[in-house]
């Protein structure tokens, strides 16, 4: 097969497989140069259980041990679409439990910096939303986040609404902080005496 190493041993490792077609053939038969059929897979396999499938849309694997993408340079997932709803998705997908975590780790030896970069904003969705001028703080040693910050106006009660501690809150007569973290019924909200003009 063209452009690949005559000393390289494909026998068992590669192979072309035509979709629905339950069979497979040799790369060197089905595949080549300027070929652009879809439904077309290839398949690596080492001749047990662990195969890694490549097609027009998707790279899959199908065992549970670790994948390595390694390189010098800039490695570099370039979407060139124009449209708002072309984007780039890291995603864990656990239909059957709770869904993995997805780790950025810019700790090489050194200065490594982690870069967030936009010609436009940055959002972050939280499962609980945040309100305007809300920021993100640390909600526990871990380093997770939540919103916090400035005061929002309102009339919270422990019996009736959710808070986290720190969470302060505000109406005409009084402000209200959050002591105890919790869902409606759990959390506890204290508030000052009544507020005096000044």
């Amino acid at each position: 097969m063209q452009g690949i190493k005559k000393d390289i041993d494909l026998e068992n490792k590669i192979r072309k497989v035509a979709a629905g077609s339950g069979g497979s053939q040799d790369l060197d038969s089905v595949l080549g140069i300027g070929d652009t059929g879809i439904n077309k897979d290839i398949v690596l396999s080492d001749g047990g259980f662990n195969e890694m499938t490549l097609d027009i849309n998707s790279l899959n694997r199908n065992n549970a041990g670790n994948f390595t993408w390694s390189g010098n340079g800039i490695q570099l997932i370039n979407n060139t679409g124009g449209s708002a709803t072309d984007l780039i998705q890291l995603q864990t997908n656990n239909a059957g439990g709770t869904n993995g975590s997805i780790l950025i780790n810019s700790r090489s030896p050194g200065s490594g910096i982690l870069k967030l970069k936009t010609a436009t904003n940055i959002q972050v969705d939280l499962p609980t939303p945040p309100t305007v001028g809300q920021v993100l703080s640390a909600s526990n040693v871990s380093g997770y986040l939540k919103w916090s910050g400035p005061a929002v106006a309102g009339t919270p009660t422990s019996a009736a609404t959710a808070g986290r501690a720190g969470d302060i809150q505000y109406d005409a007569t009084y402000i209200y902080v959050c002591t105890t973290s919790g869902i409606a019924g759990a959390a506890v909200w204290q508030r000052t005496s009544a507020l005096t003009p000044v």
